[in-house]
């Protein structure tokens, strides 16, 4: 029930956020914990991925952590068919745990990706982030992505 309020919240708020599909390059990457996270893989095992392409050092993204967060442990936290990831552009490690504490106290097992440290830049760069945060939908049905920022919820919503 408290799934299906929160959805319709989004699905209202967040309906108009999505832009143009695009094929999905893949990405290996270490989170900060040092697991490895292999986008392909994922898709291959017929999971959608959510991104929070993000930057420790920027203000909308400590704004919206929370929410990510929340994304995270309402679909699961990565234990069903829906993986949450957040990738960080530009920060080491430490900058990231430090981030995590201050924006996402209580949120345990997100998989976190420094930019430096885990490869975070390189994925960043292999999209074309330009601007942060930038929140992606990848299908795994046809491994194309959406532009969402917080619309994560209406996509997820519609294609599950």
């Amino acid at each position: 029930m408290i799934m299906k309020k929160i959805l319709s919240i989004f699905l209202l708020c967040f309906c108009f956020s999505a832009t143009a599909q695009q094929s999905s390059p893949n990405f290996i990457v270490t989170d900060i914990s040092g697991e490895t996270h292999n986008l392909y893989e994922y898709l291959g095992q017929g999971k959608y991925v959510v991104v929070n392409f993000m930057g420790t050092w920027s203000g909308p993204d400590q704004v919206i952590a929370e929410d990510f967060g929340l994304g995270f442990i309402s679909f699961g936290c990565n234990n069903i068919d829906v993986i949450f990831i957040s990738i960080d552009n530009g920060s080491d490690t430490q900058a990231y745990i430090d981030f995590n504490e201050e924006y996402m106290p209580g949120v345990q097992g997100l998989p976190m990706v420094s930019g430096v440290d885990g490869g975070g830049d390189a994925a960043h760069y292999a999209y074309g982030i330009t601007g942060v945060p930038t929140i992606v939908s990848i299908s795994p049905i046809d491994t194309t992505y959406t532009e969402t920022y917080l619309g994560f919820y209406t996509n997820l919503a519609v294609r599950l």
